[in-house]
């Protein structure tokens, strides 16, 4: 042992180079490494760290000197007298902050860069271990030879001298040995039972710890030499992303090569060796750094093509950044101030080496040597994340043509685009949630850490925020406790409020970026091998971000339509609503329209019970049923507007676009359907191999409960309105008008209403697709036929009662305005069930028939048409009544009704156009006013009139009054 000079740092490093180049190019000549490769490549570790410290000490001038346990004693022995020193290439102390003077920097680059190819080696070591065919025993001793006693103790007394004098990084080194001894020497003992397949998991997940740690060991060596003695050396810097692009495929063994370490396969390549994973590999900030030099490198060479590809890969390192610190965000908020003054007072205990974890050691004694690390962690906020992310985007060309070989690009440039908007938006939110929780916590008494106090939203359509101020503070004295998750949500619906007031300042809500986006996916349709692109990480991060922008516009839409702004009329608030759910369809329409049906309809064209659907793609799934849900919320959320928006702001709303999204959201819902069975099919096959299982959805999250709910109500929805939808179309098409397919539609709407009975937790979510009240209709059908075919008493009045439940909760959790038509139809529809069912009470079925004809008389935004067929319906109703009550002058006045029925059929208004397929014709919700079933429901309640009038004249003894009647009404046809 003895004191190092440059010239013997220069035989030290040569030594260093050639041996790691023997190591790995004999491993990769084999199937498997041996543990003899894995302990020369550590101790040339200690000896990397031994040199840095201006110790020397003679190499073995053989490989297999390094495993000779004199070799690594003494080795151990220069470690004990090392520890503590300052390293030769500390720029902290030494020569203000240019390393020693002895040495040149060009030196020091080649030791720092020395440190890392023999970390790397390690992790390229590791790699090839075969783990089923190493026993504990032989993994104990894979970086040291534990088992032998006098290294046991060497290490152990090498150990105890670094925490004497606080060196962390030879602590750390040292620690990954005995650890790896003490966990594998104690498993052997204890786990003799242990089955093949757990002890496979276990042995590998230890190894991978240790190539996650060598390989972070590596990248901080890297970047130090590279940082701080190599600026502009290109290789050093493409050597430290490759190491962090390594750490970030550490999850799949196979993406691992001896190519990262930049030795023994010739020259230094990227960690990834397909497009998929690298762009996976890039999204961590610790790619920032060494981009950042070699974008200046590039740029100095006038490498234009190179600058422009580094610059859009190194926004996801941005990206990944901000994620970061929103976590942070998180995590601090979700802890309460007692566990703060816990940690306090173990402060002082976690800066004791033997305290720490890891991790913990790593990022303190590695990651934090290099000051621009640190100040990038430290001292970039999101704010300034974001304007560098922004910043290099523009160095970027923006692709305009996509193809089957630039795809990725092409959409990671939208992708980036659309994640700097998002964030900013989520930065928003999160900056604004952690003030509000600090207010929290300072007027909250000491302990206190159940509930949160809430402020008031802001008033909505109002193109300033400057009342959130007053109306916060009026609400002061009676504050609502809230969650944090409440608190998040509520903070949440604050910014999207705010978001809306300023598009009404022409700032959109869905912003270019979002549709570019949208676009850029739909692009993929033109592809050759489009299809096979659903699966890749890009396309599957893109449909995420697309989902979330899809699902934040229906949720401002939910939000302007719950808070009104009084300060508005009606027309103008209607109109607001109307917009805000015009901008859903907008953004929607194209999505569905012009990729994710062809995606369905093509498995439809082949006869196929499967869908394209690939198995465990939830992500395409997700988004499917969003899309759907979207078209569905929408229609629903809108109808009761139809008949009060201007023209200008209907667009979207006409009877042709509605029913077409609808009938392409139903297509995909079934081919969601048919996927989640197969998959729960699937997981049910596969825990019925390891135990008894009653279901699927027990073991599924609440996340997962939710979204089932969500896609069972969205699916009732659609149902009941594509059988109706169906019917109409056919019946046109036929040119015929017939009740068959009607009775099918009330049938299935029958049973389904009355299989599943609404749940406190599933009524808010029903009433957000209207099903019940959309299963009610067709289920009553009264206005097509005799109502209510397929119902006892019973079973209406729950389908009735539930249809009212589900209104009620849309106009109260969703904001919904109940139509009249819409409550007069419940009470004809109960009229109905009462007098013309088993078992009803005729009496309240006559009183709310009378009440819904006085009430017809007052309104007047319905239309006439509509309006006369409710009265016709409402006196026919009365007519029955009546001829049930088998007296005189109740015969006659039935008489007078029927007849007065069949005057008013026999001169429709103005607005009735059969056939003409113009605005709202019966029923202004979409598959109900269809031309066609405005005739089948003329027709029907024409035929009931002469019907009733003939059974008039029966009961009052006038048969040939009946006979001639019917007759003429048969010649007048």
């Amino acid at each position: 042992m003895s004191s190092l000079n440059p010239k013997k740092l220069k035989v030290i490093l040569t030594s260093l180079r050639e041996t790691i180049t023997t190591i790995t190019a004999d491993d990769s000549s084999t199937t498997s490494s041996s543990s003899s490769s894995v302990t020369v490549a550590y101790t040339l570790l200690l000896v990397s760290e031994l040199s840095s410290r201006g110790m020397s000490i003679s190499l073995p001038s053989s490989i297999d000197g390094y495993n000779n346990v004199e070799f690594i004693i003494s080795l151990l022995e220069g470690v004990q007298s090392a520890a503590g020193k300052i390293s030769i290439d500390d720029v902290t102390t030494n020569n203000s902050g240019s390393g020693n003077s002895e040495y040149p920097q060009p030196m020091m680059a080649a030791l720092n860069a020395a440190s890392g190819m023999t970390a790397s080696a390690l992790v390229t070591l590791l790699n090839n271990i075969n783990t089923d065919n190493t026993d504990d025993q032989q993994l104990s001793k894979l970086l040291l030879p534990m088992d032998n006693k006098q290294v046991n103790e060497a290490v152990q007394t090498t150990m105890k001298r670094c925490l004497e004098v606080n060196d962390g990084r030879f602590y750390i080194l040292l620690k990954m040995a005995y650890d790896l001894h003490s966990s594998f020497s104690t498993t052997s003992s204890t786990t003799t039972s242990e089955s093949t397949e757990k002890k496979s998991l276990r042995i590998k997940q230890q190894v991978q710890s240790l190539k996650l740690n060598f390989n972070t060991i590596a990248y901080s060596n890297y970047l130090y030499g590279a940082s701080n003695f190599g600026i502009d050396q290109m290789p050093l810097w493409k050597r430290c992303l490759d190491s962090v692009l390594l750490m970030n495929s550490l999850d799949d063994d196979t993406n691992i090569s001896s190519a990262a370490t930049g030795v023994g396969g010739g020259s230094s390549t990227s960690a990834s060796t397909s497009s998929n994973s690298e762009y996976k590999q890039y999204q961590n900030s610790l790619t920032i750094l060494p981009l950042q030099n070699m974008i200046r490198i590039a740029q100095s060479k006038g490498n234009t093509k190179r600058v422009n590809e580094l610059s859009l890969l190194i926004c996801l390192g941005y990206i990944n950044g901000v994620e970061c610190r929103l976590d942070n965000i998180q995590k601090n908020c979700s802890s309460n101030s007692g566990e703060k003054k816990e940690e306090g007072k173990k402060e002082e205990e976690k800066k004791k080496l033997d305290k720490q974890t890891t991790n913990q050691l790593l990022t303190q004694y590695y990651l934090h040597r290099s000051n621009t690390l640190v100040d990038l962690q430290d001292y970039n906020t999101s704010k300034m994340l974001l304007d560098s992310c922004t910043e290099s985007l523009s160095k970027c060309e923006v692709p305009t043509d996509v193809s089957d070989t630039n795809y990725e690009t092409y959409l990671l440039y939208y992708y980036v685009q659309c994640q700097i908007i998002h964030y900013k938006e989520e930065c928003k939110i999160w900056i604004e949630f952690q003030n509000e929780y600090k207010k929290m916590n300072n007027r909250r008494p000491d302990g206190d850490t159940s509930t949160l106090g809430s402020g008031g939203l802001s008033s909505i359509g109002t193109k300033k925020a400057s009342s959130v101020k007053s109306s916060s503070s009026k609400t002061t004295s009676k504050k609502k406790e809230m969650t944090k998750d409440e608190m998040e949500q509520h903070v949440r619906n604050k910014i999207y409020i705010e978001t809306y007031n300023e598009s009404l300042d022409d700032i959109p809500l869905s912003s270019n970026t979002v549709t570019t986006l949208r676009d850029a996916i739909i692009s993929l349709s033109s592809l050759s091998i489009g299809n096979s692109l659903i699966s890749t990480d890009i396309v599957q991060d893109c449909y995420s971000l697309v989902m979330y922008q899809m699902q934040r516009l229906v949720d401002i839409g939910i939000l302007v339509q719950q808070h009104k702004d009084k300060k508005k009329s009606k027309e103008e608030r209607n109109s607001d609503i109307c917009g805000i759910w015009q901008v859903v369809l907008s953004f929607v329409s194209p999505l569905m329209r012009d990729y994710l049906y062809g995606l369905v309809a093509e498995d439809d064209s082949e006869g196929s019970s499967s869908t394209s659907l690939e198995v465990n793609n939830t992500t395409l799934r997700r988004l499917l049923e969003c899309c759907s849900q979207a078209i569905i919320t929408a229609s629903w959320m809108y109808e009761p507007l139809t008949t009060d928006t201007t023209s200008s702001k209907k667009e979207l709303f006409d009877s042709n676009t509605i029913p077409n999204l609808l009938s392409m959201a139903h297509s995909c819902l079934i081919a969601c359907q048919k996927e989640r069975l197969a998959t729960e099919k699937r997981v049910l096959e596969e825990k019925k191999k390891q135990t008894s299982v009653l279901s699927s959805h027990d073991g599924q999250s609440e996340v997962e409960k939710k979204e089932l709910i969500q896609f069972q109500c969205a699916l009732a929805s659609s149902k009941c309105r594509m059988d109706l939808y169906s019917t109409a179309v056919v019946t046109e098409e036929n040119g015929e008008v017939s009740t068959d397919a009607i009775m099918s539609a009330a049938r299935k709407a029958t049973v389904a209403a009355t299989k599943s009975l609404l749940s406190t937790s599933s009524s808010s979510v029903n009433s957000k697709y209207g099903s019940s009240y959309l299963q009610f209709l067709s289920a009553w059908s009264g206005l097509y036929h005799s109502p209510w075919p397929f119902c006892t008493v019973g079973q209406a009045r729950t389908i009735l009662r539930n249809a009212r439940e589900i209104m009620a909760s849309a106009s109260k959790v969703w904001g919904r305005d109940t139509m009249s038509i819409e409550q007069i139809l419940l009470d004809i529809a109960e009229a109905d069930l009462e007098g013309c069912l088993m078992g009803g009470f005729e009496n309240l079925s006559e009183k709310l028939y009378r009440q819904t004809l006085s009430t017809l008389e007052d309104q007047s935004s319905i239309d006439g048409h509509i309006k006369e067929i409710l009265k016709v319906h409402c006196l026919l109703g009365l007519v029955r009544l009546s001829l049930s009550s088998y007296s005189s002058g109740s015969t006659n006045e039935s008489e007078e009704l029927a007849r007065q029925a069949l005057d008013i059929l026999a001169s429709p208004s103005e607005s009735s156009q059969h056939g003409s397929g113009s605005s709202p014709i019966l029923l202004c919700i979409y598959a109900w006013n269809h031309p066609s079933l405005s005739q089948l429901s003329h027709s029907y309640h024409v035929c009931e009139s002469r019907q009733l009038v003939a059974d008039a004249c029966i009961r009052s003894s006038r048969p040939e009054d009946a006979r001639v009647f019917l007759t003429e009404a048969v010649k007048g046809k």
